[in-house]
């Protein structure tokens, strides 16, 4: 049941989806790196780390344009209506 709704949250908003799986991934990667350099202990590399924290800002930013991008082209089409 949990798996159907997920996959349809999915479909109804794969921007959505993106922005999650960025926030969760951005939160995980700078627990990470806190480890890193608090208790020296490394669980991802802190190269690789810092790449995938800039990987998901850019992506993160992108689902949010077109999640607004598809807000303003649905508002668009309900006036015109």
């Amino acid at each position: 049941m949990v798996r159907q709704d997920v996959l349809a949250a999915v479909r109804a908003s794969p921007a959505q989806y993106v922005k999650l799986v960025c926030e969760f991934s951005a939160l995980f990667l700078l627990f990470c790196l806190a480890l890193r350099f608090i208790l020296k202990i490394e669980l991802v590399n802190t190269a690789f780390a810092a790449f995938m924290l800039l990987a998901c800002t850019v992506y993160w930013a992108m689902a949010r344009l077109k999640e607004h991008s598809d807000k303003s082209d649905h508002e668009t089409h309900q006036h015109e209506h």
